[in-house]
């Protein structure tokens, strides 16, 4: 890594698309029986460092905990895609890993947070009105969603 110190005003998200929204919520849901929401978060990184672009794929899963009164649970799959430009991305990058780049944690941190943070306000929108309504993102620590570790995806239906 040629540049220690990583300037944030460098990531631009130039665009983002959903490109999977599933929202079950079955029509006689009370959301008065939720115990708690369970979440799981992945996210995957392309990056063309000799073009300052990053890819950084999404996904979120939902499903909602109850106690009685519900048959089924409310849950919900989205995977939002964020394109991002960086400056001089090259430079943190770290060595090659087989056909594989590996990117700066500060940097990885940053393109992390950024896209968790956007996700959780558009999630905020999307489940209104539905059984998922009452639910947000936490607010994490977002090595968690690096290292693969935030919440066990075996606990979920979807």
């Amino acid at each position: 890594m040629q540049n220690k110190n990583f300037d944030p005003e460098q990531i631009k998200i130039l665009g983002y698309n959903i490109i999977q929204e599933q929202i079950s919520s079955p029509p006689e849901f009370n959301v008065e029986a939720i115990q708690y929401h369970g979440f799981h978060v992945d996210m995957e990184v392309n990056m063309e460092p000799t073009e300052d672009l990053l890819k950084a794929d999404l996904r979120i899963e939902v499903v909602t905990e109850s106690e009685g009164g519900n048959e089924e649970e409310a849950q919900a799959v989205f995977r939002i895609v964020y394109i991002i430009r960086i400056g001089n991305l090259a430079n943190f990058t770290l060595e090659h890993k087989g056909d594989r780049i590996v990117l700066e944690s500060e940097l990885g941190n940053y393109i992390a947070a950024v896209t968790y943070s956007t996700s959780r306000g558009i999630l905020l929108q999307r489940v209104a009105g539905t059984g998922l309504k009452d639910f947000i993102l936490p607010v994490i620590d977002t090595d968690s969603i690096l290292n693969g570790e935030l919440n066990n995806p075996d606990q979920f239906l979807l």
